[in-house]
């Protein structure tokens, strides 16, 4: 099965405009690619959990940087380290946390336009109802990001 993916903006667009134009043009598009939309975990629509995150109104606080200590160390453990240090400071986020998820969830609802509630329930509220670790596909997700945008210095190594 193919997933699509959608663009942060195109998603907000589709769910959150008042005259619809884009998501009347968005749905016949997907449709003629076999897509439908439900809460089913066979539908292949999807958004990235940054633009989840970005869709709920949560901008999750950036870890500050460790002290850390790496000269001489293997690259593995290195990273395991700093991946560990930054998984473990977002999965205890308060803006996080499965009951704040789901209060931003009830906020944002609010504005989503009725035709575009069924699109909006399968990139979303479908994802937040799956009685998965939420908090912890969060955090995972953040944290790999955080390794990949560390400053590391030219002689962090050496």
């Amino acid at each position: 099965m193919d997933f699509f993916l959608l663009d942060t903006n195109l998603f907000r667009e589709a769910t959150k405009s008042p005259d619809n134009k884009l998501l009347n043009a968005l749905i016949p598009a997907l449709r003629s690619r076999g897509l439908e939309f439900g809460l089913s975990d066979l539908t292949a629509i999807r958004i990235s959990p940054f633009a989840l995150l970005e869709t709920l109104g949560v901008v999750p606080t950036m870890p500050p940087k460790p002290d850390l200590k790496w000269r001489g160390r293997d690259p593995k453990e290195i990273y395991r380290e700093l991946f560990d240090y930054a998984c473990e400071f977002f999965r205890n986020l308060p803006e996080l946390q499965d009951g704040r998820l789901r209060q931003k969830h009830a906020e944002q609802v609010a504005y989503v336009t009725p035709e575009a509630r069924p699109l909006f329930d399968t990139c979303v509220t479908g994802i937040l109802n799956r009685g998965i670790d939420i908090t912890g596909v969060f955090a995972t997700f953040l944290a790999d990001d955080y390794f990949f945008k560390y400053p590391f210095t030219r002689d962090a190594f050496i």
